[in-house]
């Protein structure tokens, strides 16, 4: 008989990657909600309450992006689908870009940057502890609709606070955390 013989075993690796996934992200939301709640409400800090929080999420988001991947996998998606998984944050933001204006509108720019970080948490731990593809979907997009509303209250925020002599240089830096 033909014996098979692996040279090279990821499965370890990816268990641990997907372990490790809900510490992780357990963690994101802590300092997303703490800095949220420190920065946001001082007026004299609001500019560094707005760029922090943004500057966190989008690492979060960032750093997700390969645990998607192995998190995916380990549920048994094949390589195409974790891809399809990790674009599904972008997909999120892009979906909800219209009702995020109304959402702050009737929320207030500073609540809705609140509680759009806070469903950034949740979505993050939803997907660490994500029991299925579909689950963690699920919480994808969500992530990913939480981050559009927080951009576009922050974005209203700031032009509606910034004096406009500053609201390009304000704006401009607002653009460059977000890359």
């Amino acid at each position: 008989g033909v014996e098979i013989v692996p040279v090279y075993d990821r499965s370890g690796l990816i268990e641990r990657a997907a372990s490790n996934l809900g510490i992780k992200l357990l963690e994101e939301f802590g300092v997303v909600a703490l800095v949220c709640a420190r920065f946001l409400f001082p007026r004299r800090t609001v500019v560094v309450g707005t760029f922090v929080p943004t500057v966190i999420l989008e690492i979060g988001i960032g750093a997700a992006t390969p645990l998607i991947v192995a998190t995916a996998t380990s549920l048994g998606s094949s390589l195409a689908l974790a891809g399809v998984l990790a674009a599904l944050p972008a997909l999120g933001q892009i979906l909800a870009d219209l009702p995020a204006g109304t959402l702050a509108d009737r929320l207030g720019d500073r609540a809705a940057m609140l509680l759009a970080g806070a469903l950034a948490g949740v979505g993050f731990v939803l997907a660490a502890l994500a029991p299925t593809t579909w689950a963690l979907s699920g919480a994808l997009l969500l992530v990913g609709m939480a981050a559009a509303v927080f951009h576009l209250a922050r974005h209203s925020y700031l032009t509606e606070i910034t004096a406009p002599l500053a609201r390009g240089r304000v704006l401009t830096t607002l653009h460059l955390d977000s890359q």
